[in-house]
């Protein structure tokens, strides 16, 4: 879930910044210290999964002031902390973020993303996170394997609009998680391609 509403003021809305492919072993200070050399940090969340309490690889700072949140991002997106390469961008609200109509009328059709070479212990939530700070995420699949349960390495996920996910797969091909480097590129349905057959999207089960 975004922390899109920790520390909001009356008159103004502080900079939310997502921060992904953090190693299990960060904390908040770490983090509270690491983004307070850009500017003044009004609240620091490293999401833990619900059940085991373990930390799920990304989290949330917030700071007040919007230049100072843009001077982290820029200084610190791509660069190392603890052995892993830090993913840092700003993690817009849902309210900012244009909704589709799903009723099956008029509009385009979902973008869908196929997301390769994922380790085996990312999760869809830990996927959604990260493509929802680029736009709105309708759905997030991990492929396992049919008989073993195991991630096969890849996976599909769906964005409400073209812009959005061009923008998600300019931004996150060949980014670093989770020690894979991913490749993201859109999935194309079958009927796009020579000899397709049926509709539907290529390995894709939703």
């Amino acid at each position: 879930m975004l922390w899109s509403q920790v520390g909001l003021g009356n008159t103004k809305r502080m900079k939310n910044i997502f921060i992904g492919n953090l190693s299990y072993s960060t904390t908040e200070d770490m983090l509270r210290w690491l983004f307070e050399k850009h500017g003044a940090v009004d609240g620091v969340k490293i999401i833990t999964d619900p059940e085991s309490g373990q930390p799920r690889g990304f989290g949330f700072v917030a700071m007040t002031n919007d230049a100072e949140a843009v001077k982290a991002i820029n200084a610190l997106n791509g660069t190392d902390l603890e052995g892993r390469t830090l993913t840092v961008d700003e993690a817009r609200p849902r309210e900012d973020r244009p909704r589709t109509d799903r009723s099956g009328g008029g509009g385009g059709q979902m973008k869908r993303i196929y997301v390769g070479n994922l380790s085996s212990s990312v999760t869809e939530d830990a996927l959604r996170a990260l493509f929802e700070v680029y736009g709105a995420v309708e759905g997030v699949s991990i492929m396992t394997d049919r008989y073993t349960k195991q991630p096969r390495g890849f996976a599909f996920v769906a964005m409400t609009t073209d812009a959005e996910a061009v923008k998600a797969i300019a931004s996150l091909n060949r980014r670093d998680l989770e020690g894979g480097r991913l490749s993201v590129k859109e999935a194309r349905p079958k009927t796009d391609r020579p000899g397709g057959g049926g509709g539907g999207y290529e390995r894709k089960r939703w």
